[in-house]
């Protein structure tokens, strides 16, 4: 599995024109201040670039692609180096992403285990600043201030199908807090680059080629250090004209122009905004390590999620409005990922699942990162209609582009293809030409960037021929803007997927009285299939997009004029084809178009359940606009629980977010009285949603998923107001794993007397699972001095010190039961009685001492337990431990001596050390070091002497060494 491949950060970005759109959306009010270019100018910075050379001419023997495609060279080092990811522009030019920085500013906390608690604790961008000052001082900026990230412009100026110039666009990004560059995205004279704390808008306006303008739409991204790659990427235009990219679980803490604030600091979530960085909100969340983006010609937008490296897998993700994948950053540092390994977040939908996560569709890939969606031309008819994901693994060999295709299953999709397309490549990043041929980013070998990188095309046969292909690549470089209405109009039904939005997008950016109509006639043309059809979602997508541009130049249309004006959209929710039903929803919830409240509380029983899933998303929309709706949509998303019962995550995800948009938590309480499990379970979810901590009623529920729920939203959010209610869980009979251990994390939070005893009485249950019980011993072990870090999440939740004889009493009441169990309980009850000093446990340890039946490294640990306990009858167990046919025990009995009787210690030793097994031996050589006396460094001495000649067994030598 892999984890953190730094090199499958990449985004993958879309070419798509529109200058003159842009600039009118770019003009608006709200944009954030320009900020001037780094200190540093292009011609300042020269990192380390391979020369160049055939190596790239010769990798193409090994790429393997299917019959019927060539690759060819694109571009080569020196032109490019360290590439993360690309975008193709209207005019074939590649910009890529370049990173200098990775282990020189851009960090990783394996290699820095000594802040992983104040990253844990950071809540902003700026606590990360203050603690890398705290580690690094005089020296931060040297380290972290020197290397860049950048974008360089790649063209094939002489049109012989390999780039011949190559230049700097923009640099100088090396605060001491940036990094990795990892998004980059081109279009209509404006680069979007997402860099760690940023997200960039960069200008060209003198021709160069370089640009000489930015400005920071929103800063705050990179709360975290996590590991190296979790960083933003994945830019992309999507079918409503908003920008979208992703981020991985370093989090972000956000304030956007409008002055709200997104607080995310440890989860990875897909974003959008308006072009010019206004109105930034999260779509989906829950997140470890989004990559690219990428939306079918539907509107569905999907992505991969990295792995965890602990047995887990990654995900193809359905990315959807609200919802939440359930990782953590924090699980990261949890031996077992807590309950993303132990509840099975990362799995697809099963029975048993925690129902507040949106589960992935299927478990794909080891290293996810660049993705692409077939655009409709160019490629043959068999290899349209899929997504092409690279596949990471920190080296060519078993890396490269898988090609995978989906159905419609429910209201979302199951993968049905997921196959090789293009293998034996390192390949970063993945996209489209204007033509439809495939351009693949190389980032040659390993992880931390050799300064080499390449430019692959994959052309299939007969693309010079191929007149669609031609057609888009004509369209898209001559641009949209200047085209007659009449004409974007037909190009609404081009094969081409990226000439039909822009179009689209040529047609909203007109003022409403020129564009709308042509929309209108595109939506109300029902004549086919096909393309046909698709011109018809692209009307109604441009209806919304058109509107909302109106609105934010000129204020909303008055109530009768915008009651016209959506009318053929509101007459869609009607029309035979479920995906034009289905659009129109979607676009009247995302225009908050209050009239619709009705047509689509309608839709809520539609025969397709695609159609309700975007109806029940869109009514969330637009109930807290209209209160006086909210109990009877209230009725209607209750029949909708009901009608679906739990079968189909996505339906009852959207009729949750249709719950918490009433707002209404008396309401909402009314509702979850129902007689039906999965109406109860949905009000808890949408109790959860508003962070309601009076939800704590449905603990008492007789269902234990509605049980399950309700705890999990308590401790994980957390509803501090309800802890005692979950704490008080503790004397309940048959209730989950899951939920168990929150009784024991609330109670451990509260710290009280009587959650000791709870404690203390759970892990001397004999009807619970023995990981149960360890747990709960452990927490007692643990109450006088808390950890940081949350038992069941790895969260930073710090409580303070607490008197050591709460729990010393709790213990002592319940020892004998804590004692009964397997191995696993007696060891951790053993050691939390030592640990808290209870001498009671003292004849218990020696009973295990002496008793040869059980397993030796039992008793090597009881020894060493009297030892800490000082038992005075310690001695009578060192003695039988010596003796022991154990080398384990002997060791353990040598160990307890030594701190007892040194001088009776270093008599033992060489005979340890010559006759007795590993264990002991191992022992044997540590304590030569630890005994520090001059008859120790002697025979130290002596034993060193025989590691030269090699007369020493190998498995001693180390411990020789150390000592």
């Amino acid at each position: 599995m892999i984890c953190s491949r730094f090199g499958a950060r990449l985004c993958l970005a879309r070419r798509l024109g529109l200058g003159a759109v842009l600039c009118t959306l770019l003009a608006t009010p709200g944009l954030a201040q320009s900020t001037s270019p780094p200190a540093a100018s292009q011609s300042d910075y020269e990192p380390a670039i391979a020369p160049a050379s055939d190596e790239g001419e010769k990798a193409i023997a090994r790429i393997k692609v299917p019959a019927g495609f060539e690759v060819r060279l694109w571009a080569a080092e020196p032109l490019l180096a360290n590439p993360v990811t690309f975008c193709i522009d209207e005019q074939g030019q590649i910009y890529v992403a370049e990173t200098f920085r990775q282990l020189k500013g851009v960090e990783d906390n394996r290699d820095h285990a000594d802040w992983v608690d104040e990253d844990l604790a950071a809540m902003t961008v700026a606590d990360r600043l203050a603690f890398f000052r705290r580690h690094l001082g005089d020296q931060l900026e040297a380290r972290y201030g020197t290397e860049h990230d950048r974008i360089r412009r790649l063209t094939d100026s002489n049109r012989d199908g390999k780039a011949d110039r190559s230049v700097v666009f923009a640099d100088g990004f090396r605060g001491v807090l940036e990094g990795t560059g990892a998004g980059v995205l081109a279009r209509g004279g404006t680069v979007w680059y997402t860099n760690i704390p940023h997200v960039w808008s960069l200008t060209d306006t003198t021709g160069d080629g370089r640009a000489d303008t930015r400005t920071s739409l929103h800063t705050g991204y990179g709360v975290r250090v996590a590991f190296r790659g979790h960083d933003s990427h994945g830019l992309r235009m999507g079918p409503d004209g908003r920008l979208y990219f992703s981020i991985g679980d370093r989090g972000f803490n956000v304030q956007t122009q409008e002055q709200n604030r997104l607080v995310y600091p440890d989860q990875g979530a897909v974003l959008r905004c308006n072009p010019d960085g206004s109105e930034l909100e999260v779509v989906h969340a829950g997140l470890r390590n989004p990559q690219e983006l990428a939306f079918d010609e539907f509107g569905n937008l999907f992505t991969a999620d990295n792995n965890s490296d602990s047995g887990d897998r990654a995900r193809w993700v359905h990315v959807v409005e609200g919802a939440d994948s359930g990782w953590r950053m924090n699980f990261q540092y949890l031996p077992d990922r807590g309950p993303w390994n132990r509840e099975k977040l990362w799995h697809p939908q099963h029975e048993g699942q925690a129902a507040w996560i949106l589960p992935p569709l299927a478990n794909l890939a080891d290293g996810p990162s660049g993705l692409a969606y077939a655009p409709g031309v160019g490629f043959p008819g068999e290899y349209q209609g899929r997504f092409y994901l690279c596949d990471f693994r920190g080296a060519f060999q078993g890396s490269g582009v898988r090609s995978i295709r989906l159905q419609p299953r429910g209201a979302s999709y199951e993968v049905v293809d997921n196959e090789q397309f293009a293998w034996q490549i390192l390949a970063t990043d993945v996209d489209f030409a204007a033509d439809g041929s495939m351009y693949l980013t190389d980032w040659v070998e390993g992880w931390d960037g050799k300064g080499k990188g390449r430019i692959y095309r994959i052309v299939p046969d007969g693309l010079a021929d191929n007149t669609d292909a031609q057609s888009a690549a004509r369209l898209m470089a001559e641009g949209f803007a200047q085209r007659p209405v009449a004409e974007l109009r037909e190009l609404l039904a081009h094969r081409s997927q990226s000439i039909r939005q822009d179009a689209q997008f040529a047609l909203a950016a007109k003022p409403l009285a020129e564009g709308a109509p042509a929309l209108v006639g595109r939506l109300q043309q029902a004549d086919g299939s096909g393309t046909a059809r698709l011109a018809r979602l692209h009307a109604i997508w441009g209806l919304g997009q058109a509107y909302r541009n109106h609105v934010r130049v000129a204020g909303p249309l008055p109530s009768p004029k915008r009651v016209e004006y959506f009318a053929p959209v509101v007459a869609a929710l009607q029309d035979p084809d479920l995906e034009v039903r289905t659009q129109a929803a979607q676009v009247l919830g995302d225009c908050r178009h209050v009239p619709a409240i009705g047509s689509l509380t309608g839709l809520l029983a539609d025969p397709e359940l695609r159609v309700r899933f975007q109806a029940a998303l869109a009514l969330g929309r637009l109930v807290p606009l209209a209160p006086g709706e909210a109990p009877g949509v209230g009725s209607a998303l209750v029949q909708l629980l009901r009608d679906t019962a739990d079968r189909d995550v996505l339906v009852r995800h959207a009729a949750v977010m249709g719950l918490a948009g009433l707002n209404d938590a008396l309401l909402l309480k009314r509702l979850g009285r129902d007689a039906n499990v999965s109406v109860r379970l949905g009000v808890v979810l949408a109790l959860r949603k508003l962070q309601r901590a009076d939800l704590d009623e449905f603990l008492d529920d007789s269902h234990p998923a509605v049980v399950d729920e309700s705890a999990r939203a308590i401790y994980d959010l957390p509803l501090t107001d309800a802890l005692p209610t979950l704490a008080a869980l503790a004397t309940r009979s048959g209730l989950s794993d899951a939920t168990l251990r929150r009784v024991i994390g609330a109670n451990f939070q509260l710290g009280t007397e009587a959650g000791a005893d709870a404690v203390a009485m759970l892990a001397a249950r004999s009807d619970l699972a023995s990981s149960l019980r360890v747990e709960a011993a452990r927490a007692l072990a643990d109450w006088a001095r808390p950890s940081g870090r949350d038992r069941v999440l790895g969260a930073w939740r710090p409580r303070g010190e607490r008197e050591t004889d709460l729990a010393v009493r709790s213990v002592r009441r319940n020892l004998a039961g804590m004692l009964s169990g397997d191995e696993a309980v007696r060891k951790a009850a053993t050691e939390t009685a030592v640990k808290l000093g209870i001498s009671e446990i003292g004849e218990t340890l020696l009973k295990l001492a002496l008793d040869r039946q059980e397993r030796p490294q039992s008793r090597a640990d009881a020894v060493r337990s009297l030892s800490l306990l000082k038992d005075p009858r310690l001695g009578e167990a060192v003695e039988a431990a010596l003796a022991d046919r154990h080398g384990a025990v002997r060791g353990a009995g040598l160990q307890v001596l030594a701190d007892r009787d040194a001088v009776a210690a270093l008599r033992r030793i060489p005979t340890a050390l010559e006759t007795g097994d590993l264990a002991e031996g191992q022992i044997a050589a540590s304590l030569l070091g630890r005994l520090d006396s001059p008859e120790s460094q002697k025979l130290l001495a002596g034993w060193l002497d025989k590691v030269a000649r090699q007369q020493v067994p190998p498995g001693l030598v180390l411990d020789l060494l150390e000592a």
